[in-house]
């Protein structure tokens, strides 16, 4: 009962009241099965990814360092669970601006992924994402694009032009190549997002409105 009200709490994003129920079940699971159980590292994964949504990232750190080798020990490096608390220690780091640290965990993350679930796997584009996240962060701005160009040019492939994750990934292109001084080409490439954003989820929506008005800056812009 008390896992299943930490999951709750948890989706329902009462971090603070979640982080005591995923406190009292691993205590309980640490007791019962051990402490390198796999449902005890389960459940210390999901305790750190809630410290960290309640912005603790020296906490979560602290608990997802160790926690990590106990994933590799246990489960193996590209079991989906350690690639999570990878995924989450990569997060935590870039939370504290250990920005290189945070890029070798992304990396690490993607290459698992593609591995295990392949290149054009949502789950592995997201890690491509998070990369690119990473390497705008430290002013890499060239690197990053060619990050969110991969990430756009597998959604269109598999999802098809006008899917929602398409045209997110389009107008995240468009934002990137604006962030280099390349307005021309941004330009068509958000006209394009908003007029399919705007279409599937109406014009008032915060994706659509956001793409109006970055279109209307770039309409100043040479």
């Amino acid at each position: 009962a008390t896992h299943g009200r930490a999951l709750a709490l948890h989706e329902l994003e009462r971090h603070a009241e979640a982080e005591t129920a995923w406190r009292e079940v691993v205590k309980d699971l640490e007791q019962s099965s051990g402490t390198e159980a796999a449902d005890t590292l389960r459940c210390r994964g999901h305790l750190a990814a809630c410290l960290l949504a309640q912005d603790h990232p020296e906490d979560a750190a602290r608990l997802l360092e160790p926690l990590l080798a106990a994933f590799e020990r246990v489960l193996g490096a590209e079991a989906p669970e350690t690639l999570g608390a990878r995924n989450t220690m990569a997060e935590t780091y870039n939370r504290q601006g250990r920005f290189a640290e945070a890029e070798h965990e992304f990396r690490a993350v993607l290459a698992g992924r593609e591995r295990a679930l392949g290149a054009g796997h949502p789950a592995t584009l997201q890690g491509r994402a998070d990369l690119a996240g990473v390497l705008k962060l430290q002013g890499r701005l060239a690197e990053a694009e060619q990050e969110v160009r991969a990430v756009f040019t597998a959604r269109e492939r598999v999802l098809g032009p006008d899917h929602r994750d398409t045209l997110m990934a389009c107008f995240n292109l468009a934002v990137a190549m604006a962030e280099q001084g390349r307005f021309a080409e941004a330009r068509p490439l958000v006209e394009r997002a908003h007029a399919g954003t705007r279409e599937l989820l109406g014009e008032e929506q915060p994706h659509p409105r956001l793409m109006r008005q970055v279109l209307g800056a770039l309409k100043n812009r040479p």
